[in-house]
């Protein structure tokens, strides 16, 4: 049950995300820039301001994509935890920044050739990719676009 009840959180988290994220350009709130800072260290942290810059651009466009990464991230005021192995370990401030970095960058880059969509290399394609184009390769991530 217990299972059940976390799904269920997570899915209508998902959903919200959807609809706080994607804002125009120079409109983000604060709320929109701590969900999206969860869902670049969730997906992309070990990959560098270029990567999660790419995964941000991506956030940008389609806003109601889920991110699943950002479900193992929490922030209290000013630090930042990853649940690692089982574990939450505080993020280096410096990588928080980096994100930081990275999210404000996306605003005006195009790493990903208008992506709308992007997969880890770690796993194979999705069924949804199928009827979508790799338009990049950013480090650890391969992104689509649908065609038009």
């Amino acid at each position: 049950m217990r299972n059940l009840i976390l799904k269920l959180v997570f899915v209508i988290w998902v959903f919200m995300l959807g609809f706080t994220l994607g804002a125009k350009k120079g409109e983000c709130s604060e709320i929109e820039t701590e969900q999206a800072m969860k869902c670049l260290l969730g997906e992309a942290r070990s990959e560098g301001i270029e990567g999660m810059t790419a995964v941000g651009e991506v956030l940008r466009r389609s806003p109601k994509v889920p991110f699943y990464g950002a479900k193992n991230i929490r922030n209290k005021g000013e630090r930042w935890y990853a649940l690692e192995k089982g574990k939450w370990r505080q993020l280096p401030s410096q990588l928080v920044e980096k994100a930081k970095k990275a999210w404000i960058a996306s605003e005006n880059s195009n790493l990903t050739n208008g992506a709308t969509n992007f997969e880890s290399v770690d796993f194979e394609v999705p069924y949804w990719a199928k009827e979508m184009r790799e338009v990049a390769r950013v480090k650890k991530h391969i992104f689509y676009k649908k065609e038009v």
